[in-house]
């Protein structure tokens, strides 16, 4: 019915709709391509900091139990521990605070503690 004019002008028209048509369709596949990509490295970021902070976290977790061994430690060896007395005895001896008699003294008192 139409000419061959017409058919090949209408061809002509579907080949450069279907190739628009393509284009977009490969344009919106890399749009998301990238759009996938950047949401990746989003979220490898966010993990980093992540991280970062659970280090953080981990290190001042780990200070503070240090702290509490170093006061268990300390509490160990308290004022009323006679071996850690006798060691505060002996370096105010030689410091010179307390002169022999002073010293033997008590030594002998500490002694009969333990």
């Amino acid at each position: 019915m139409f000419g061959a004019r017409f058919r090949a002008a209408a061809r002509r028209g579907a080949q450069q709709s279907n190739a628009y048509i393509a284009n977009e369709v490969v344009s919106r596949r890399i749009t998301i391509a990238n759009g996938k990509q950047e949401a990746r490295a989003a979220l490898v970021r966010l993990r980093e900091k992540q991280l970062v902070q659970a280090k953080k976290e981990l290190k001042a977790e780990s200070k503070s139990t240090q702290r509490t061994v170093r006061t268990k430690q300390i509490a160990a060896s308290s004022p009323t521990d006679p071996v850690y007395l006798l060691q505060k005895l002996k370096e105010a001896h030689d410091l010179g605070f307390l002169n022999d008699a002073e010293y033997e003294a008590k030594k002998r008192e500490l002694l009969t503690r333990i």
